[in-house]
């Protein structure tokens, strides 16, 4: 008999362990003789049954059951005597969901596995009063004995039998609550997933309910500040309860610090606890019948998950279809709500509702993480991660064209099948399971329903993708997202509306058109149980973000968290090779060959060796996005142009974005420049309908109107001194200022036909416009006659002599001066990218970012490229260093930020040490000594001159090295700081 593990918990699973019992409910392996009757009648599971079989005790069922307990085997015995009685009533189905007894003969006991209630469809065994997990193979009989109108428990026994479960993932899926059926095939004639509990919640009196299915207890109250705490509710209408999320993150801290109803635990769900929910079925008001919920039907209310990439939105879920709407259309709508709290004060959508939950008990389903882990603020999804770990590999590819999803133990086609309305989609797959159509070799497809689509997202806040969440990665599908048809029907208008797959990556009510078709099965295959750990170090730490590539019987990539370990899980048995990959480290041992038996455990490690401590990261911020169009740094000091909106933060990395400039509604900003003098910042931005902002003090926090000339769209600013700058956009004239943009005049110059994208001034004189050639002038803008052709999106003159721009077919690099006027060689753009920006920090390093997020970077003054970075999939908008190490770039929705990676304590006198290879002499000192020039003088003494050697460091491991040729004549070296 297999063994039985009994757990405090269900959640999360152990994919090496087949069998768990939750919920600290001993089972005896034989209570029934009279000598230990008592025993068995005080034991928590008698009590139970014994409340529920003698008085139908509600409270007693929905604690038996937890919900849908399924068929239990209940064996009735004619006697109490023992477990060795004599079996003459012979046995009895019981099913706790219908109350009722179906009886069967001995021979029916195989039969069991055929039930209706050992398919996954309809829950199996699985969540039921002992939350037992059955796998492939197995099936529980739980013997129960009946005397004297008692029930307590004799023993469990497992019996292997020859059925097969329907599919088998980490987690499952529960249904969508759609039950009427408009088509063959849909979600109401399927109903795929694990049955809702009769009774969904439990009502505890206390204002709070349990919700049976997910397990979680829920605040029932949905506008619990306005009736609790309204003085709290400062944002939009005051004391409403709709505030903005960063203050609905604070209200739940402020619950907590309270231990409101005895509990320090709360949280704002994230964006899957909020749709489960929803009631798909249910028009008006999508909530399941009977919910315990109140002043909810007319707001929106936030969840913890923000929105991909744009950090300065979250994920918000209306039950009733609208927002603050009297008249309810009955459509659950998921939408985006701004996280800046400056949006509230002039009615924007930067204020909704806050429902909170905690952890409550072992629910039918376990709710997976959502994938995300940049946090943007304290107890966000981010930052708590609340769910069940995704497998490690995800996905299994079956290399026949299938894909299965080892969370869920669904199986999908590895792409698309068709591109069809709903009716035909559904005759299509009916096609595939009859054979009309090609169906892979397996005939038991069906369209996903709305949960089964959405639980493939990853909402991670990777930076991949702009208004687009992507597939988990690594995913072997041919496309990063699914644009397609559900199963699942709008209850208020079936005929003419389905929820379908949008590239937002969340479910969204279409139109009945033509879209894509991803079938989808149950996977019968349970996961296997042998597992990987893997530690990375570097300088005796855990080295994070490193991604491991695995592959052997399964493949797919981890990354290394915090603390530098990861793990690749539910394994196959086999061979397997891991692969560390990081842009700043190599790794001794390159690579790592494990055998794996079933069911074993190993460990292994991976030693870092930096090589480059510099690299691009994402930086979680709370401005408002998508479309950040232009940006400003002065050291780690930012100011970024979202809209008509401008925000600054004295250092991001430790403090938030705030609102320091806004704007006319309807109007956009699109080019920024400044520059510090005298310890007073000055920046100036510009954009459209003659908008324009200037600061002019210590902070760079007060800023005021400027308005330019005309009603035109700027797109670029150009300042030379804190008096005289330039502006140019779509109507190609040059506007000036001469007292620091409080007043402009339009020069009358058209600097070309058609829109001006850049322009930079050098000085009074000299200047660059980027446009369908590359301009330059000599007389301050003037005339503008040399011209470069081949349209250019950006410049970047890093001096008179030293000039690049960048177009979508190639790089311009600047060579010598004819007559004047700069000449240029031309560089095909690498890779075919189109060109939007480019930026150089000193004469020879310099990046160049593409309309496809990809960056490139140049060490001999942009004649070659050889680095290229994916850093996002969006259009890179802006690009400024303000430091050969300190640089930052912007996408339409997020902010990225170059510099060290990781921190180095610097020694106080850092030792240079001196080394013979050949004929050559080896430098070194550490690499955290960043404050420090390498000297050299042939000879030593008070007339010693000492001068900078001007060959460049490289990284190497922990040290800077540079190699110099040995010469005839003598050298002494030296570290010494810059004065």
């Amino acid at each position: 008999m297999p063994c039985i593990r009994v757990a405090d918990s269900l959640r999360p699973r152990d994919c090496g362990s087949r069998f768990l019992l939750a919920d600290n409910l001993f089972l005896s392996a034989a209570l029934g003789s009279k000598r230990r009757k008592n025993t068995a009648n005080n034991s928590p599971l008698a009590h139970l049954l014994r409340r529920f079989a003698t008085g139908g005790d509600e409270a007693a069922f929905d604690l038996l059951v937890r919900g849908h307990l399924g068929l239990v085997v209940v064996a009735a015995l004619n006697n109490g005597s023992s477990l060795g009685a004599t079996w003459m009533g012979g046995w009895a189905f019981l099913d706790l969901s219908t109350r009722r007894l179906l009886r069967k003969s001995w021979r029916g006991i195989t039969a069991l596995a055929k039930h209706r209630m050992f398919r996954r469809n309809s829950a199996a065994v699985r969540g039921s009063v002992f939350d037992v997990v059955v796998f492939l193979r197995f099936f529980v009989l739980i013997w129960l004995a009946a005397s004297m109108n008692r029930l307590f428990a004799l023993a469990v026994t497992l019996i292997a039998t020859g059925s097969d479960l329907v599919s088998a993932g980490l987690i499952d899926l529960p249904r969508t609550g759609q039950t009427n059926s408009y088509y063959a095939g849909d979600d109401g004639a399927l109903r795929a997933g694990v049955p809702w509990p009769e009774r969904r919640f439990t009502h505890h009196g206390n204002g709070t309910a349990t919700d049976l299915l997910t397990g979680l207890m829920w605040v029932t109250n949905g506008n619990l500040m306005a009736t609790r705490d309204a003085a709290f509710d400062t944002d939009g209408a005051a004391g409403d309860g709709m505030v903005t999320w960063e203050h609905a993150l604070d209200y739940v801290a402020k619950l907590n610090a309270e231990n409101y109803l005895g509990h320090a635990d709360w949280r704002l769900p994230n964006i899957l606890e909020l749709v489960s929910l929803i009631d798909f079925g249910r028009t008006n008001l999508a909530l399941p019948a009977g919910h315990p919920f109140s002043n909810i039907n007319t707001q929106a209310f936030w969840s913890s998950t923000t929105r991909g990439a744009a950090t300065g939105y979250a994920l918000v879920v209306s039950f009733c279809g609208r927002i603050n709407s009297i008249d309810p259309d009955g459509i659950p709508s998921f939408l985006f709500g701004c996280v800046d709290s400056e949006l509230s004060k002039d009615g924007s959508n930067g204020t909704f509702g806050c429902l909170v939950v905690r952890s409550g008990v072992a629910g039918l389903i376990a709710l997976p993480r959502t994938g995300q882990t940049l946090s943007c603020y304290p107890g966000d999804d981010g930052d708590l991660q609340q769910g069940v770990a995704w497998p490690c590999p995800r996905f299994a590819d079956h290399g026949d064209g299938t894909v299965t999803d080892r969370l869920t133990g669904l199986m999908w086609t590895k792409d698309k099948v068709a591109e069809l309305t709903w009716t035909n989609a559904l005759g299509y797959i009916a096609g595939m399971n009859s054979g009309a159509q090609p169906s892979l070799g397996y005939h038991d497809w069906r369209l996903p329903n709305a949960l089964e689509g959405a639980s493939l997202f990853d909402l991670s806040q990777t930076g991949r993708k702009y208004f687009q969440m992507s597939l988990p990665e690594g995913h072997p599908f041919a496309a990063d997202y699914f644009y397609g048809l559900t199963s699942t029907a709008w209850a208020g208008d079936p005929t003419r509306r389905v929820f379908a797959l949008n590239r937002l990556g969340f479910l969204q009510l279409q139109e009945i058109g033509s879209y894509e078709v991803h079938p989808v099965r149950d996977d019968p295959r349970p996961l296997p149980g042998a597992s990987i750990k893997v530690n990375v170090r570097w300088d005796a730490r855990g080295l994070p973000d490193t991604v491991l590539r695995l592959s052997g019987p399964l493949s797919g990539p981890a990354r290394t968290d915090e603390r530098g370990m990861a793990s690749f899980t539910c394994l196959p048995a086999g061979a397997y090779t891991i692969t560390p990959e990081s842009r700043s480290h190599r790794f001794e041992p390159a690579a790592v060959t494990l055998n794996l038996n079933e069911n074993s455990g190993v460990t292994t490690e991976f030693t870092g060796i930096l090589t480059n401590n510099f690299g691009w990261r994402q930086v979680a911020v709370n401005a408002p996005s998508p479309y950040y169009r232009a940006l400003h740094a002065i050291g780690n000091e930012v100011w970024l142009a979202s809209n008509n909106r401008v925000y600054h933060s004295p250092d991001v990395s430790t403090q938030p974005l705030r609102l320091v400039f806004q704007g006319q509604p309807q109007t956009r900003l699109y080019g920024m420049t400044g520059f510090v003098t005298n310890g007073l910042r000055h920046l100036w931005a510009v954009g459209d309908v003659s908008l324009g902002a200037r600061t002019t003090n210590a902070t760079g926090t007060n800023w005021t109107d400027m308005w330019l000339s005309g009603d035109n769209t700027f797109t670029c600013v150009s300042f030379v001194n804190p008096q005289l700058g330039f502006a140019a956009g779509l109507d190609w004239h040059l506007h000036r200022t001469t007292d620091g943009g409080s007043n402009w005049n339009d020069t009358g110059v058209r600097i070309n036909i058609g829109a001006i994208n850049a322009l930079q001034f050098l000085n009074e004189t000299n200047g660059f416009a980027a446009t369908e050639s590359l301009r330059e002038t000599l007389d301050g803008g003037m005339t503008w006659p040399k011209s470069t052709p081949g349209g250019f999106r950006d410049v970047f003159a890093l001096d008179s002599e030293h000039v690049w721009a960048a177009g979508p077919d190639s790089i311009l690099v600047s060579g010598n001066r004819t007559g004047g006027f700069m000449t240029f060689q031309r560089v095909i753009s690498p890779h075919g990218y189109s060109l939007s920006q480019v930026t150089f920090v000193n004469a020879s390093e310099g990046w160049v970012g593409s309309i496809h997020g990809h960056l490139l970077h140049s060490f001999d003054g942009g004649h070659s490229w050889p680095e290229d970075l994916h850093l996002a999939d969006d259009w890179i908008r802006d690009l400024f260093f303000s430091s050969p190490t300190n640089g930052w770039a912007i996408t339409g929705d997020s902010l990225f930020h170059y510099g060290p990676l990781f921190e180095m304590a610097a020694p106080d006198s850092p030792r240079l040490s001196i080394a013979l290879a050949g004929t050559n002499v080896v430098l070194s000192w550490p690499a955290a000594a960043t404050n420090f020039n390498l000297t050299a003088t042939p000879q030593l003494g008070a007339g010693a001159a000492w001068t900078a050697v001007t060959n460049p460091p490289s990284l190497l491991g922990t040290n800077r090295v540079v190699t110099n040729a040995v010469t005839g004549t003598s050298r002494f070296y030296r570290l010494q700081t810059p004065q």
